[in-house]
């Protein structure tokens, strides 16, 4: 199956986007991912720097420790929405 037919982020790329995350890198638009968890939001194709920084911004807290729970959330949305190209 052709790597953009198909639409589940499995536990190793979501390991590499998680890792991504933890280092903040600025100037990447995550733009294309605002609204992925609504549920008429379309599968869309981005790399694990941009998969990872929108998760960060999502789910870091103030005190520098992520969120797990919202982490869990974006997992199941990047699960079925995200594709990585990378």
């Amino acid at each position: 199956m052709a790597k953009e037919a198909r639409a589940i982020m499995n536990a190793t790329e979501f390991k590499r986007v998680f890792k991504a995350a933890q280092t903040y890198v600025d100037g990447v638009d995550t733009n294309i991912l605002f609204g992925c968890g609504l549920s008429d939001f379309k599968r869309v194709a981005v790399t694990t720097e941009v998969a990872g920084a929108f998760l960060r911004g999502e789910t870091i807290c103030l005190n520098g420790n992520f969120d797990m729970e919202a982490v869990n959330n974006i997992r199941e949305i990047y699960r079925r929405k995200v594709i990585l190209l990378d």
